[in-house]
């Protein structure tokens, strides 16, 4: 099987496999997932191993464009019309997840470096799935509103945390843990990253304002800013996560028609996306998962944990009412999209954990992809914001 027909029999079974899992109410990125699974190396391994080592290029691609997406999200004015409680409910709770599953993953493996990756790729959440229930049910009140908005912002926080924890792992790891190694060299690199993203959104909005007239061109162009920011991160070792999602942020407030653009971007890389997951399922190898079993555990449990304890404490600090307080935890769980691409950086960033991040964070996905719209559903019926018969 060649290069192109993998990427066509990827495309197919993801797409297939997506509008399967629709008739179940679950989202299309389990079904990519699910495609991966059936096609890799935990049943059929279709396709040898030195092809898949040449479409690792679709893996960057794919995480610049999520990236690039997620920066959507720091729009200024939405974050003001929010109120300064959702940024506070959202920091918190993120921040208390990952320290929940770093002691609990620590207990299990006595590893640190280890530990703490795991606990920043547990702050992701699934925007999709959550979405998808709210509009199913047609859900209406304050619990729904703060679930749409601390989601919204949920994968930034930990798309900025995730890129500290992994330098300060990589130092440990390397044996040069000290405070500049831990802290300093960590700042440099994300301020850099951000700098060269804000450099190439600015130029994107400059040459966006000659062509916003032509739907195309300015596709184009949206592409090679992220093609471009993915590439200097790779060549200058850099975070190409953070540095997309910087031209995204600047996107998102200085571009009259920002919404549009991302739309364009969006719906034009969804190939892109269903590649990326169908690869990320293919290296899933079940029999890894069951022998990594306490592992799995402790990252299960108190991620779950986390949710429930973060989303409290900050509804605690932002005054929130009683139900939303009670009940918003059960809305954050589902986990896909951005958690699965950043497993898949983890793994590439430190390959000799790289088995461990893919097969426990994909394991977790599933999971939580089918707990998940089950307690999201389960906290709004309780919350009152829809009526389940």
């Amino acid at each position: 099987m060649d290069e192109l027909l993998t990427l066509g029999v990827f495309i197919a079974c993801g797409f297939i496999a997506s509008k399967i899992c629709g008739k179940f109410r679950l989202p299309a990125v389990t079904g990519y997932l699910l495609a991966g699974l059936i096609l890799g190396v935990s049943f059929f391994s279709v396709v040898p191993k030195d092809i898949l080592t040449e479409l690792n290029f679709l893996q960057d691609i794919a995480l610049g464009f999520i990236a690039f997406n997620i920066g959507e999200s720091f729009n200024i004015d939405k974050i003001k019309s929010l109120g300064g409680g959702v940024v506070l409910i959202t920091i918190v709770q993120a921040s208390v997840t990952i320290i929940v599953v770093t002691l609990g993953v620590y207990l299990a493996t006595s590893d640190l470096p280890l530990s703490i990756v795991f606990g920043a790729l547990s702050a992701a959440t699934a925007p999709a799935a959550t979405v998808n229930v709210i509009k199913q049910y047609k859900a209406k009140g304050k619990l729904t509103n703060t679930i749409l908005t601390v989601v919204a912002l949920d994968d930034a926080v930990c798309l900025f945390l995730f890129s500290i924890a992994c330098a300060v792992s990589e130092s440990m790891i390397n044996g040069h843990f000290n405070m500049y190694s831990a802290l300093i060299s960590p700042l440099i690199e994300i301020v850099l990253s951000l700098g060269i993203g804000a450099v190439i959104g600015i130029a994107f909005c400059f040459v966006e304002r000659k062509i916003r007239r032509d739907k195309s061109q300015v596709l184009i162009i949206s592409c090679a800013s992220v093609l471009v920011g993915t590439g200097l991160g790779i060549y200058f070792e850099l975070s190409s996560i953070l540095i997309c999602m910087a031209v995204g942020s600047v996107i998102a407030n200085y571009c009259s028609r920002y919404d549009r653009v991302f739309a364009l971007t969006e719906e034009a890389v969804n190939p892109i996306y269903v590649i990326f997951f169908v690869l990320a399922g293919y290296s899933l190898d079940l029999k890894v998962v069951l022998s990594l079993g306490l592992i799995g555990l402790a990252f299960v449990v108190s991620r779950f944990i986390g949710k429930i304890l973060g989303a409290f404490l900050g509804c605690e600090m932002a005054r929130t009412d009683k139900v939303t307080r009670n009940y918003l935890g059960m809305g954050l769980m589902p986990m896909a999209g951005v958690g699965v691409g950043l497993a898949v950086a983890a793994a590439r960033m430190m390959p000799d954990y790289g088995p461990l991040f893919l097969n426990i964070i994909m394991g977790a996905t599933f999971i939580f992809e089918i707990t998940g719209p089950i307690l999201t559903a389960k906290g709004l019926k309780k919350s009152g914001d829809i009526s389940i018969k």
